[in-house]
């Protein structure tokens, strides 16, 4: 009678995907896009590297690596990134470094080229004032006619205090309850009525009408 012996293997199950692969995965992408972006902004030496590093790290890549029979550890992926990214940071301590070399030293006094002196010439307020009608009706003071020149070196807008005298009495006093004045240009002669409201004059004889010129901080 004959026999025969079967051997039967076990099934290999295929490997799950682990959280370290998932890790290998994020990492490397991340770094690839972030030395794609160096690539494409011109700064070939940081983006190359940044690319080898995600490329490194990308478990594809170590998959057709040790296809070819060669054992692409950790310890070896670990001094490569090192080397890489020392190949980044490289150019920054040479910069450094001639910084210091450029830069004279502190007990040195170094010459400076005088500056163009600075001559501050203070801008004044000018300006005058003159009246041209008085108006009286009623008894009543009624908007008065004034021309105001700008004889200074800035714009102005004029205000007004208003006096009414009859001899050395006061009758009345006030700003103007309206004016047509807004901003006087330097150079410029601008003609307008201001009034003050409510100044009666009910005696005969004759009065006085003073005007104060100020600016528009009332000085």
């Amino acid at each position: 009678m004959k026999s025969e012996t079967i051997t039967i293997m076990p099934r290999k199950e295929a490997p799950g995907f682990t959280f370290a692969e998932g890790l290998s995965w994020l990492i490397g992408i991340i770094i690839l896009l972030v030395g794609l972006n160096f690539l494409m902004d011109g700064s070939l030496q940081t983006g190359a590297a940044l690319v080898m590093i995600s490329l490194i790290i990308l478990p594809p890549v170590t998959e057709i690596i040790e296809r070819f029979s060669f054992r692409f550890t950790k310890g070896i992926k670990a001094v490569l990134i090192i080397i890489l990214f020392m190949v980044i940071i490289g150019p920054i301590p040479q910069m450094s470094l001639v910084g210091q070399m450029i830069s004279p030293p502190s007990d040195i006094q170094t010459e400076t080229q005088p500056e163009d002196e600075f001559i501050y010439e203070p801008q004044t307020k000018s300006a005058t004032l003159s009246i041209d009608k008085i108006q009286v009706q009623a008894a009543t003071l009624y908007p008065a006619r004034v021309t105001v020149t700008n004889t200074g070196d800035v714009p102005i807008t004029p205000n007004f205090d208003i006096y009414v005298y009859k001899g050395s009495t006061e009758i009345c006093s006030g700003s103007p309850s309206y004016d047509e004045f807004r901003v006087v240009y330097v150079g410029e002669s601008k003609t307008k009525e201001i009034s003050l409201m409510g100044c009666f004059l009910d005696e005969d004889g004759a009065y006085y009408l003073h005007i104060d010129l100020m600016d528009e901080d009332y000085n």
